[in-house]
Order: structure tokens, then sequence, then C-alpha cells
């Protein structure tokens, strides 16, 4: 577990979740829904110490257009010496379209979220989702997780009801057994979704 994940936890415990970084068997299943477009936008939220990032870098095209959304200083410079290349807004995901807007970028192709659900607020939840589903392009993809142990938490039940009442289609994946905690993806779209 990279040094840099426990300083963040222990610095901002409110702001990071997870007890560990996302394995590539969640990366894998949270970007199965990369956009075909080769001028494509891709949005992240919550990059944390960059475990998904960097299978994100991977697939990035070179006329593709990346940002990440984080409220953790520390986690921005650990991203900005491993992932150069690819800017960071200290910022939170409500702010989506006023960092995108800064960069002179278009609506998100595909949003994929690390952000701790559970530790917020109803209403901060609520503003987030809202500011997703406006910046989601055509036909593009919000894509976040959530781990099994919590699903049946009422917490976890209701943050599932205000996906489904902000996305017309939410699909969720098998159980992510290798991953700790094992994990669900929602993916969220205003079409239906095909693989």
């Amino acid at each position: 577990m990279p040094i840099q994940f426990i300083r963040g936890v222990l610095k901002d415990p409110k702001n990071t979740g997870a007890v560990a970084p996302s394995s590539p068997f969640l990366a894998k299943e949270i970007l199965s829904h990369w956009p075909p477009s080769p001028k494509a936008t891709i949005v992240e939220y919550g990059p944390g110490t960059g475990a998904i990032t960097k299978q994100l870098a991977k697939k990035l095209g070179a006329d593709q257009s990346y940002l990440g959304l984080e409220m953790n200083p520390m986690f921005i410079k650990h991203l900005n010496k491993i992932l150069p290349n690819l800017p960071m807004a200290n910022s939170s995901a409500e702010d989506i379209a006023i960092e995108s807007e800064k960069r002179g970028l278009s609506k998100a192709d595909l949003i994929v979220s690390g952000l701790p659900w559970a530790n917020f607020n109803p209403s901060l939840q609520e503003s987030i989702l809202a500011a997703t589903a406006e910046n989601l392009a055509e036909g593009g993809v919000f894509s976040t997780f959530a781990y099994v142990h919590a699903l049946p938490l009422p917490r976890a039940r209701q943050f599932a009801g205000r996906l489904r009442k902000a996305f017309k289609e939410v699909n969720v994946s098998q159980v992510i057994w290798r991953n700790l905690p094992p994990a669900v993806i929602y993916h969220c779209s205003q079409e239906k979704l095909g693989k």
C-alpha cells in the first residue's frame, strides 16, 4: 500500500473513504465504457494516489483530454510527480463545469469517480450528481463504485436511489471480488448502455 495513500487518509479521512487503493480489476471495470471518439474528454473525480488514473493513462489517446479533480493537495503533489502529463485541479467535483471551462474542455464523454460517497451528506451528493449529469456529453457515461459490504445500509441504498434519479440508465456490474473491499460499479447514462 503506497505511503502516500496512508498519509492522505490520515490527513483527510473525510475525503478519503477507502481502506486501500483500488485494484487493477476495479480499474478495468470502471473504465469499461471508454469512449470511442479520438477527441473524447475524460474527467476523474478523486484520483487519490492514482490507482485508476495509471490504468486510465494507458488508454488515453493522443488527442483525448483528461482532467482530474482532487481535493487533497498531498495526492495532487504525488500525481503530478508520477503522471506529470495529466492535469489535476485542486477542486471539488461540484466544480466540473468551472474547471473544464478554464481548460477549454468540452462536456465529458466519460466521468469516473473514486469519491467516498458515504462520507458526504445528501445535499453534497445531489449537488455533485447534478453537476455530473449536466456536464456529461450526449451518450456519455458516469462510472462510480460502492463497496459490497455497505450496499444493504440505508445510506448506500439512498445513494443508489439518487443515481437513479439523476440518470435514466443505471447498470450495476458483477461484484469485483479482487478488490479490497470487494465492490460493484455503477455505470450511469441518460441513454441505453451497451458494452
